[in-house]
């Protein structure tokens, strides 16, 4: 084997190694929007007017916000509700203890995360 030929291996070779290296940045880029959570927290007290609602889904998807924990929503009872125009989805839980008398607690979940999102009631 001549030194030309060794050169032309070591070329080949390294000519791979970035395709393969460019193909694999180039995927890492694609997954990056789906590793990367934008979360926040909203204190809405009551959550119960359904412009508060529309507010919300504005705000979602205004921010780019992927996940909004939600205080003090004030219903009365757990609920999931869609925003068709998004495709955002709202989920109101009933949260019981033992040291608070009643509270109800929310997710605002964006329409990017909620192939992510799964959601299990313990029995």
């Amino acid at each position: 084997m001549t030194s030309t030929d060794v050169s032309r291996r070591l070329v080949s070779g390294a000519s791979r190694l970035v395709y393969t290296t460019q193909l694999l940045h180039n995927e890492l880029r694609k997954m990056l929007p789906l590793l990367l959570v934008s979360l926040s927290t909203f204190n809405v007290r009551g959550l119960g007017d359904e412009l508060k609602q529309s507010y919300l889904d504005r705000d979602c998807t205004q921010y780019k916000l992927d996940v909004i924990a939600l205080q003090e929503t004030k219903v009365r009872e757990s609920y999931e509700q869609v925003f068709p125009e998004t495709g955002n989805k709202l989920f109101v839980f009933d949260q019981t203890s033992g040291c608070w008398q009643r509270g109800i607690i929310g997710f605002f979940i964006s329409k990017r995360m909620l192939p992510c999102y799964s959601y299990q009631t313990s029995q």
